[in-house]
């Protein structure tokens, strides 16, 4: 148990802080504009967290990254890009510690030590927690919450934690929020089927409201602007569909019969391979969104944490609170994935992921409650799978992620991109990072002949075309032809700013 997990913890930090390591640099595209907020709060003393004047009116409107990386800055006595940029896999490790503890008292230590060591190796986690964001630093909180909620119930704790959490990340709290939800009702259906109440439902009721009630209050209060945008009531109704949904399964599943047969093992293994295997192939070969291209047959790579679900569905053994919070956990979580996934919403559709890294960690500790050689096979599988998605990421190979990687050279275009009195055109890559250097950088248009305002080229640019908003675009030939006929400003070989014709 404790080799698992110390080579999980060991594990976690190497492929969440390798890229940063390699680069030197912050890795993240949005680690950026919060290490820019960071500098703020250290360096500006006028500088009130909530004034947007100094900060960008976003991220600050979440601003516990913000402050931990500046004390954290100030504390030790080091820059603000090197205290973010390891703070990033180092809160990712932390999230392991945390799943471990959870797993652990479901299960054996030697099931929640491998189970851990899914979670460190899965590349859908680690490969967006070797940055410093807002759900970076949220993760170990809501893994905290469920832990504190369920097992070490102290009222001010849950309350600072719920706080800290509706203050870090927007969709790690509505993860949270369903999370508990779904704990709660698959308690009250337990104790109606079996008639054993293994949760307090007091205690859960009281876990629920907090958080819910601090996000209702931020709502209102703190990013006002930012939620009058994403949602409308008319969201209810269709968020309500698929919240009855998910708890239905849950009904379905526990109220016909006092003891799990055959039938019904068979049943679970198909409810969750099925649907699986179907969204996998689905992201594989038609778009995520009408705007992005299909995800193609890579992103096997990061679904092998989930090869052997269906067998670790069909061995799995729950009882009690075992049942009541992996089982929870998963149908809570199916309320936002369902409308991420199936609303048409494209604001919702867009943190889908996000919510899917949430809903793996319930599926990790049903295979702590499986067979234990379908726990180690997968465990294996996904050790051995890793080092194939980091090679990807730091090559700039990975189709997901090769944005996400900086090197000096785009540090040293965007210093040089803020000379421009008029700003210039540049991706997302570009824009994020100039949050450091007070860069006016706007998307470039569509055709590279319209550009007029200096284009700020970066080598990413030159092989795959304009990332902005997830959405590659641009056609590489036009612009390395625009190059060769347009006057240059800079150019390093690598990196470029055209100027307009």
């Amino acid at each position: 148990m404790r080799i698992s997990l110390a080579l999980a913890l060991i594990l976690a930090f190497l492929l969440r802080s390798i890229y940063t390591l390699y680069s030197g640099l912050p890795y993240n595209v949005d680690s950026w504009p919060l290490i820019a907020g960071a500098s703020t709060f250290t360096g500006n003393t006028n500088a009130r967290i909530f004034d947007d004047m100094y900060y960008d009116g976003y991220n600050n409107r979440w601003p516990y990254t913000i402050i931990a990386t500046g004390l954290l800055a100030l504390v030790t006595g080091s820059k603000v890009e090197d205290a973010g940029r390891l703070l990033g896999p180092a809160l990712g490790s932390i999230a392991v510690l945390m799943l471990y503890a959870i797993a652990r008292r479901l299960t054996s230590p030697r099931n929640a030590g491998l189970a851990a060591l899914i979670v460190a190796s899965a590349g859908t986690l680690f490969a967006f927690e070797g940055g410093l964001t807002k759900e970076v630093y949220a993760r170990p909180l809501v893994l905290v919450y469920v832990l504190a909620a369920i097992y070490a119930w102290n009222p001010p704790v849950v309350a600072i934690l719920a706080l800290s959490t509706v203050m870090a990340h927007h969709v790690s709290s509505i993860a949270l929020i369903s999370i508990i939800a779904g704990v709660l009702v698959a308690t009250i259906l337990y104790d109606l089927a079996r008639g054993v109440r293994v949760l307090s439902l007091a205690r859960l009721a009281v876990a629920l409201t907090t958080p819910a009630i601090l996000l209702l209050a931020h709502v209102l209060s703190v990013a006002p602007g930012f939620w009058g945008n994403v949602f409308k009531l008319g969201n209810l109704a269709p968020a309500s569909f698929y919240a009855i949904t998910a708890f239905s399964i849950a009904a379905f599943t526990l109220l016909p019969s006092q003891r799990v047969t055959y039938r019904h093992r068979i049943l679970f293994a198909l409810a969750i391979s099925i649907p699986a295997l179907a969204m996998t192939l689905i992201a594989m070969v038609a778009p995520p969104t009408p705007q992005t291209t299909p995800l193609g047959p890579y992103m096997a790579l990061y679904a092998t944490p989930l090869l052997i679900s269906p067998i670790a569905a069909y061995t799995t053994r729950a009882s009690r609170e075992q049942a009541v919070i992996a089982g929870g956990w998963l149908i809570g979580m199916g309320m936002p994935m369902a409308y991420s996934a199936f609303s048409g919403d494209p604001i919702a559709g867009a943190a889908i992921h996000r919510f899917i890294n949430y809903t793996f960690y319930a599926v990790t500790l049903g295979y702590t409650l499986g067979a234990t050689w379908a726990l180690k096979a997968q465990a294996i599988l996904a050790i051995l799978v890793a080092p194939l998605i980091a090679k990807g990421i730091v090559l700039q190979e990975d189709p997901y992620f090769h944005f996400e990687l900086y090197k000096e050279g785009d540090v040293e275009l965007a210093r040089i991109a803020r000379l421009s009195t008029k700003g210039v055109h540049g991706d997302s890559k570009l824009e994020y990072l100039a949050y450091m250097y007070k860069s006016e950088v706007m998307p470039p248009p569509l055709r590279v002949q319209d550009i007029r305002k200096p284009l700020a080229v970066h080598q990413e640019n030159l092989a795959k075309g304009f990332w902005v908003a997830g959405i590659v675009y641009g056609s590489v030939h036009d612009i390395i032809e625009m190059s060769r006929r347009s006057s240059t400003a800079y150019s390093s070989g690598s990196h470029l700013i055209i100027l307009p014709p």
